[in-house]
């Protein structure tokens, strides 16, 4: 039995356990056993993160990556995000559909630049999806004027560096079973 069923198994076989010790009304063991749970799902999901990085990294590269293509202003892999408005009240910006589709992956490191406001800071993808840092991105939303339902794009220009800009309206649909649209 591989690793990834041995943890579904156990966090079954917790959950019951935790089910006979409410029976019994011994909270305390049953809050025990919970936290044994969610650590237990934690690592399970690290593992998932881990494998599917491991993955691509021993998956052979294509020549040219499909992210670069003409009229991506040269940018190697171009990210954008539809902003809501708790991103801008919380500073997140959140890569979730691009992890989801294994252009970014939750570890790496990123040196960004903001040309709104001349800032360059370092951040890393958390394994939630969202950029470590929270203060440089909120200056961003102010500096470039973004407010809830703009687009903005994160672009990577060299390996690991990346500039982050406010889109244009109408470049992206929000899905990547779409071709990007470009403004006319």
């Amino acid at each position: 039995m591989n690793l990834p069923d041995r943890i579904s198994n156990e966090l079954r076989s917790l959950a019951g356990e935790i089910e006979a010790a409410a029976r019994k009304q011994d909270l305390d063991t049953a809050q025990e056993i919970a936290n044994r749970a969610a650590d237990l799902k934690a690592l399970g999901g690290q593992l998932e993160q881990l494998t599917q990085r491991i993955e691509a990294f021993l998956t052979p590269q294509m020549e040219s990556p499909p992210e670069l293509v003409s009229g991506n202003g040269g940018a190697l892999r171009r990210l954008p995000v539809h902003v809501t408005g708790g991103m801008i009240r919380q500073r997140l910006l959140l890569l979730t559909e691009h992890v989801q589709h294994g252009k970014i992956h939750p570890g790496d490191d990123l040196q960004i630049h903001v040309p709104a406001s001349g800032e360059m800071f370092r951040t890393q993808l958390l394994g939630d999806y969202k950029l470590r840092e929270r203060g440089a991105i909120g200056r961003f939303y102010r500096d470039a004027n973004v407010r809830e339902g703009d687009v903005v794009a994160l672009m990577e220009t060299t390996p690991g560096k990346w500039t982050l800009e406010k889109a244009q309206p109408g470049e992206w649909d929000g899905h990547y079973r779409y071709r990007r649209v470009r403004a006319v």
